[in-house]
């Protein structure tokens, strides 16, 4: 039987390979392997990207999300609502920061966090929810941020899988909002698998809140803004969370809209879905595996293009 990958990091990193030698040998040159100047370029990028007025890079996914409720006051057992359709770090995230997760159950459609059962479970004991964008589709977050506003809840979204995606509201014809921007602030993660992965693991919070930015660029260093001074007693419950700059400088070179690998490879990737659900919708032998080009012609061009079984080519 076939098998295909579902991720083929080698064959991404041959298209990049250049680069990614060239700033692993400027961090290895520099000596400087935690935060510095390009941790904070990378940090500006994903802000513009996200149009958020602040993005404060930290070691992982994981670490975004406990430093995210940690800089909210989510401790001593405080209730927030996530769904149960995700990564187990939604919910050991808000373990770690001191909380208790209580899950919401997803809409079928969307697999994301159903906002006409969430209505029903925002109690007055509710610190925050964390809506969860899955697949690079992000939640209905309209009628969710309006629940939890007429409540006095904090949103932060777990944006892990979403970097890049934008909103429109419920019936998708609304101005459009980027992941990370909707909430209090958004967490994501550069784990390597990720549409932009870190060489390593990395992750970044989104804010346009100028007190939670400061906040939280304290905790991710012990609560000190100078080696050895450390001004937040809340920062004892936290690790370490500064990312290193091996990851950003890698990951800074592909953030940008515009002809970058992650702009490239997002094209790639929405082409071919497109194509796959369409020969799925109509192709008679859908169920048939698919196959790389190579492996059923290996003397053809050496793309790597994909075609189903009944020969309908994908890309």
């Amino acid at each position: 039987m076939l098998r295909i990958p579902t991720v083929d990091l080698k064959a991404q990193y041959e298209t990049i390979r250049g680069e990614v030698l060239s700033a692993i040998s400027e961090v290895l040159d520099s000596q400087r392997f935690i935060l510095g100047p390009k941790v904070d370029q990378l940090e500006r990028e994903i802000a513009a990207l996200c149009r958020t007025r602040h993005a404060i890079g930290c070691a992982s996914g994981s670490d975004a999300l406990i430093l995210a409720l940690a800089a909210r006051d989510v401790r001593d057992g405080a209730k927030v609502i996530t769904s149960p359709f995700s990564f187990f770090a939604s919910a050991g995230s808000v373990v770690h920061a001191g909380g208790r997760p209580e899950f919401c159950d997803i809409d079928p459609r969307s697999f994301t966090l159903d906002p006409a059962q969430l209505a029903s479970r925002l109690s007055s004991d509710v610190k925050a929810v964390v809506p969860v964008h899955l697949f690079g589709l992000c939640a209905d977050m309209d009628p969710i941020l309006d629940l939890c506003a007429s409540r006095g809840i904090v949103v932060i979204e777990d944006a892990a899988q979403a970097i890049g995606a934008s909103y429109r509201g419920s019936d998708g014809a609304g101005p459009e909002r980027m992941a990370g921007e909707m909430g209090v602030s958004g967490c994501f993660s550069f784990f390597p698998t990720k549409n932009l992965g870190g060489f390593g693991d990395g992750g970044m919070i989104t804010t346009s809140d100028d007190g939670l930015a400061d906040r939280l660029r304290l905790l991710r260093v012990h609560g000190g803004r100078r080696t050895y001074h450390h001004e937040r007693k809340d920062s004892l419950l936290l690790r370490s969370a500064g990312p290193d700059r091996s990851t950003s400088s890698i990951t800074t070179r592909s953030v940008p809209t515009g002809g970058t690998p992650f702009a490239s490879i997002s094209k790639r990737r929405a082409s071919a879905r497109a194509s796959i659900t369409r020969c799925l919708s109509t192709c008679r032998n859908a169920s048939a595996a698919w196959a790389t080009r190579e492996e059923i012609s290996p003397r053809r061009s050496g793309r790597h293009g994909k075609f189903c079984l009944c020969r309908s080519t994908l890309s």
